[in-house]
């Protein structure tokens, strides 16, 4: 069985093939290292505690030095990651900033999180400098930018926070509150960033409902990664044949996000069984890259994965972009996981697995999504799902949805560059971006 992974001078965004096994394939993306476990939370929490007690004394002995920055000193960005996941949200900000060549990055990760991802590979990713977490806290920083919630307060206050998107918007809820736009992005009732970057018009009403305070932090940037699939859709044709798909073949992507309500620890057993089954449609799986390193379960889904490359049936490997087999799909069976929305402005038939929509914010664009799409019948076989979403399955109403979900789709990049340059307080730094041409982005109905 061959695997798709991506070259590392993949320019048109198609992977090569090299062969071996999805467990050794995992084993390879995120080898094992010594770390505390995200779950122990009360620990973590003492340990930040701790840490604040020792950093905030510190504060106005490290002003009394930044007063002596000279102000044709580089300007310094840190990039916070914590894993290969956020590394990769990060990935067009730190582009943006190495153009710049006066602008200082670094990167840096908390401790006492469940990590996985060695060192090197974020640094891959990012092409920036590393720096300490402990002495990335003593540093004049002129802005921080993040991709997920961190323990701002312990950065000085002055230094500004930026919010940059975490994928596209899905709305999840997390200890009773909305993840992003909940208590989470409040510092003892106040802001924890200075702007917080939205993809589009669903989203901005979606988080000033759910966080009024925040109206003023909210920037609408589009999405860089909607942006590249996109693109991507003038080549689809020869990213097929790439991929080995003949031009009257059905390719259908089957995706899992991650948690013990996902597909994959619901109802994935017996839809990759019906999958090993058939042979009218080729098939694609993808699983969120959190199910192969969290949990109880992460043998027993590796060991799925390993069933289902065996069958000769494609699983999309943790380390590798998942652009090409969207644009390959001509339909999705998924569950709550972000690809269904990024799925949905190619206007192609799209079903979804039941899940409980109580743990999404009312309003928010999955619900809206799962509002217009076909259901998955779980006590129907596979073939018979995949039958009824190509012909149930409204167009009309997703490529509707679809102009909510972005804002102008194509300007991601300059958007961000805009967006970035303003927090640092530059006039003209480095040539803005081209946007991506309308004809390159429009969308494409199933064919």
């Amino acid at each position: 069985m061959r695997i798709y992974t991506q070259p590392r001078d993949s320019v048109r965004g198609i992977p090569r093939t090299e062969s071996r096994n999805y467990d050794q394939q995992v084993r390879r993306a995120y080898p094992t290292v010594p770390a505390l476990q995200m779950r122990k939370n009360s620990m973590i929490r003492a340990c930040y505690l701790i840490v604040l007690q020792l950093v905030r004394p510190l504060w106005w002995i490290c002003e009394r030095v930044w007063q002596q920055r000279s102000a044709n000193d580089p300007q310094r960005v840190l990039l916070i990651a914590y894993n290969d996941l956020t590394a990769r949200y990060l990935q067009p900000s730190a582009e943006i900033l190495r153009r710049d060549g006066q602008v200082h990055i670094c990167c840096t990760r908390p401790p006492f999180v469940d990590s996985r991802v060695p060192r090197p590979r974020i640094l891959g990713r990012l092409r920036v400098k590393w720096v300490g977490f402990f002495h990335s806290l003593l540093i004049r920083w002129d802005l921080i930018v993040v991709a997920d919630h961190f323990p701002a307060e312990l950065y000085h206050p002055r230094i500004r926070k930026m919010f940059v998107t975490h994928g596209l918007f899905a709305g999840k809820r997390f200890d009773d509150s909305n993840y992003v736009y909940g208590r989470r992005a409040e510092r003892n009732g106040t802001p924890a960033y200075y702007k917080m970057l939205a993809s589009g018009p669903a989203e901005l009403a979606c988080a000033e409902q759910v966080n009024p305070s925040l109206r003023d932090r909210l920037a609408l940037v589009g999405d860089c990664e909607l942006d590249q699939l996109l693109a991507m859709q003038s080549r689809r044709a020869d990213i097929r044949a790439r991929l080995g798909y003949a031009t009257s073949e059905k390719v259908i992507l089957i995706a899992s996000s991650w948690g013990p309500s996902s597909l994959v620890h619901t109802v994935g057993e017996q839809l990759f069984e019906q999958a090993i089954q058939t042979n009218k449609y080729r098939l694609i799986v993808s699983v969120h890259p959190n199910n192969l390193t969290r949990g109880s379960r992460r043998a027993d889904v590796r060991r799925m994965l390993d069933r289902l490359t065996a069958a000769g049936i494609r699983v999309i490997a943790p380390d590798e972009r998942w652009q090409p087999y969207l644009t390959a799909a001509d339909a999705m069976i998924t569950d709550y996981t972000s690809l269904g929305l990024y799925f949905a402005p190619l206007v192609r038939p799209l079903a979804m697995v039941p899940f409980d929509e109580d743990e999404f914010t009312a309003g928010s664009p999955l619900r809206q999504l799962a509002a217009i799409v076909p259901k998955i019948d779980l006590d129907t076989d596979l073939v018979e799902n995949i039958d009824a979403a190509l012909r149930d399955c409204s167009l009309t109403a997703l490529q509707r949805f679809s102009k909510t979900l972005v804002r102008q789709p194509g300007t991601a990049r300059s958007s961000l560059q805009s967006q970035l340059h303003e927090a640092l307080d530059r006039n003209h730094v480095a040539p803005p971006f081209t946007n991506i041409t309308p004809n390159a982005i429009q969308p494409l109905a199933a064919s």
